[in-house]
């Protein structure tokens, strides 16, 4: 009923107020409201020919006692902050203003401010694909903090919630006030903060920038990949939608496949690599990876091929051969939004199979074999039998499984080290296998510090054929173990014997003549060989 009387009350001042404006007559605060710099209510300031909206914006204000209303309340109830709290129901920005919460300094325009926005970023601030944009430019007219009108010093800079600063001026002794020069109709002090009316929306910088100019400043290794696949234009066109999942640097230099992108060679798998980490029809936002207006968490790529998106802190990307996280979500251009991925992820189409476990987040789901004292320490994993038993193997999850074939000829890689040395012939540092069928390798002796171990997967290196009899593994023992992969182990201890390792070097174990005791196996960067560039 009181919202009634408001509006009641504000229709009956448009005639008078438009009959004014028409006349051109100046409304500067002293003309509408004399004496109002001293009212007890809402403090109000106008340049001439300010909008007859606006004028309605500070009558309904001034209906309010200082302190009488929230933040949410008060937009809630002021026919002219309307927009202001669709747009804010529409982010799902409303929730932080309600409830108990830290007081906050909120510059609000007025719905004549948002009205004056262009057309096509009010269809954008109108479609929940822009969520993230909407929420940041709300972020941008809030401070966390209350700063009231009489403790804001001019030329005064405020950091607001998206991590951007603002310049408050303030004409010394009085309280006419502008934010990045725009002017504030009136001012309102809440029981929760400090409300600054606004007649102009403060743009964030992402309207005025380009998913190619963040890209060019932060992820120059992508950036010449998408420049050399031609997709510069794409990305430079304001009227595109797009989501880029992009790796860091770091992820293409750790990834191998650089040098060989780079080369004529592999021109076209560079632009097959570009357009795996390109979505169109978005953007999407990580707001809306699993909320109710996203039900769907597989993304198609430009490529053709698919991810899926798994709920988690951090979000994590499975592709069908390769997996990453999102390390940094939203990075906001004006035609859509960067997620910074830790990993390359491998086109399906071209790179089926490379598959890796660098340990930077987790075990990834390695397990152990006939031990139980497996751990995960940052950037790798570790496991000892604690001389209950004589051996155990690092076992890889199941993404290591499957059709391999493509591996045929080329390798399987890792780093190792060990707390006591050994060199077995008794137990095979790699066993892979299809069901029951099994071939194994032995390499060469386990040290005490970090040492790349690669076992190629061809005849006549190292592999036998396991079972009742013994004899080295063929083509098509590789080929038809590959076809199907079941099982993959790498041996973490051997502790049978004493080793060839003290036999050819002249050491001892613990004991000075066997290394049986609590022996730690450490496992890194396990590298399962398929790309077309081994």
């Amino acid at each position: 009923m009181r919202r009634f009387f408001q509006l009641l009350l504000l229709s009956a001042t448009i005639p008078t107020l438009a009959w004014e404006i028409s006349k051109g007559q100046d409304h500067t605060s002293q003309e509408v409201w004399p004496g109002i710099e001293d009212t007890s209510r809402a403090v109000t300031y106008l340049r001439p020919g300010v909008h007859g909206l606006n004028h309605h914006a500070i009558r309904e204000l001034r209906l309010h006692e200082p302190n009488e209303l929230t933040l949410a309340e008060l937009c809630a109830q002021t026919f002219s902050l309307m927009l202001m709290e669709q747009y804010m129901n529409f982010g799902q920005v409303t929730p932080e203003i309600s409830g108990n919460h830290t007081p906050i300094t909120f510059f609000m325009p007025t719905n004549y401010a948002f009205e004056e926005l262009e057309q096509d970023l009010i269809s954008k601030l109108r479609d929940h694909s822009w969520e993230a944009h909407l929420r940041d430019l709300f972020h941008l007219h809030m401070h966390l903090g209350d700063i009231p009108v009489d403790d804001l010093e001019d030329s005064q800079t405020i950091t607001m919630a998206n991590g951007k600063d603002v310049v408050v001026t303030r004409t010394p002794g009085t309280k006419r006030v502008r934010v990045d020069g725009v002017l504030c109709l009136a001012i309102y002090d809440a029981s929760d903060g400090t409300v600054y009316m606004l007649d102009e929306v403060l743009l964030p910088d992402w309207i005025e920038v380009l998913l190619l100019d963040i890209i060019a400043t932060s992820l120059s290794i992508m950036k010449r990949l998408i420049t050399r696949a031609g997709y510069d234009e794409m990305l430079n066109d304001p009227t595109e939608s797009l989501t880029i999942f992009a790796p860091t640097d770091e992820a293409f230099q750790r990834d191998g496949t650089l040098d060989y992108l780079m080369s004529d060679a592999g021109l076209e798998l560079s632009k097959e690599s570009v357009k795996y980490h390109i979505v169109a029809g978005g953007p999407y936002p990580s707001t809306r990876f699993f909320n109710q207006y996203f039900f769907t968490k597989t993304l198609t790529t430009l490529e053709g091929g698919t991810f899926e998106l798994v709920e988690g802190d951090p979000v994590t990307i499975y592709g069908r051969r390769s997996e990453a996280r999102i390390i940094q979500a939203d990075l906001l251009a004006g035609n859509g939004l960067i997620h910074v991925i830790d990993t390359v992820l491998a086109p399906p189409g071209i790179v089926d199979c490379t598959v890796k476990s660098d340990f930077h987040m987790g075990s990834e789901g390695w397990t152990t074999h006939n031990e139980d004292n497996f751990v995960w320490t940052s950037g790798y994993i570790k496991g000892g039998a604690q001389g209950r038993v004589e051996y155990f193997y690092f076992v890889a999850p199941t993404k290591f499984h499957g059709d391999m074939l493509e591996a045929y000829g080329k390798t399987i890689q890792y780093d190792f080290k060990t707390s006591h040395p050994f060199w077995t012939d008794q137990y095979p540092d790699i066993v892979i296998a299809r069901e029951g069928f099994k071939l194994e390798y032995t390499g060469g002796p386990k040290t005490d510090t970090w040492t790349t171990y690669t076992a190629v997967l061809a005849p006549n290196n190292g592999w036998v054929k396991s079972g009742t009899t013994t004899r080295p593994a063929t083509e098509q023992d590789f080929k038809f173990v590959l076809e199907n992969v079941t099982n993959l182990r790498i041996l973490g201890e051997s502790s049978a014997k004493k080793d060839s390792y003290a036999t050819s070097t002249g050491k001892s174990g613990k004991s000075g003549k066997s290394n049986k005791g609590a022996d730690i196996g450490y496992l890194d960067n396990v590298v399962f060989n398929c790309g077309v560039n081994n």
